[in-house]
């Protein structure tokens, strides 16, 4: 899918944009290709995650669960048995374009994501925007275009292989 961000930082009024495509293989795989406001990837093939930005050559690396937890960086969208286990779920009335709207709710206490909003589509069922809140009222809005399903897509997009000469940086650090 094309995918639409944007990011309001609350206590500083500040509002950030980005936009790119995104790829996702269940169990636990995404690759974000973003191409504004500048080129990045983040893949994650549901064990290690990469985060390359080439105008820096710079790579970060972790792991994606530390990264990607209890749904952050909409990580349910590779694997949906996340919001059953992990959020209480609620329908909302429909948005103004129709949408059916659900609530994610976190079971346990989290400052990274007090709740969820998910626009659904009527009558296709797929995610059209996401709208994440944290402890601290900061909301990351991604929209959903595009949306394409493939019956297979290459393990190999969900690597990174590290180009030569570029800084290596540890996540957990």
């Amino acid at each position: 899918a094309k995918f639409e961000q944007q990011s309001i930082l609350k206590a500083m009024d500040f509002t950030d944009t980005a936009s790119g495509n995104i790829l996702v293989k269940r169990p636990g795989k995404m690759r974000w290709t973003y191409d504004t406001p500048e080129k990045q990837l983040i893949i994650t093939n549901g064990i290690d995650l990469w985060i390359y930005k080439p105008e820096d050559n710079q790579v970060t690396m972790g792991r994606a669960p530390t990264f990607f937890g209890d749904g952050k960086g909409a990580s349910f969208l590779s694997d949906m048995k996340l919001i059953r286990e992990k959020f209480s779920i609620h329908r909302e009335s429909n948005d103004q374009d129709g949408r059916y709207v659900l609530n994610l709710t976190p079971k346990e206490t989290n400052f990274d994501i007090a709740a969820i909003y998910l626009s659904v589509s009527v009558p296709q069922f797929e995610i059209e925007r996401i709208v994440t809140y944290n402890a601290y009222g900061d909301e990351n809005r991604i929209d959903l275009k595009d949306v394409k399903h493939k019956d297979a897509i290459d393990d190999a997009l969900f690597t990174f292989d590290i180009p030569n000469g570029a800084d290596v940086l540890k996540l957990e650090q």
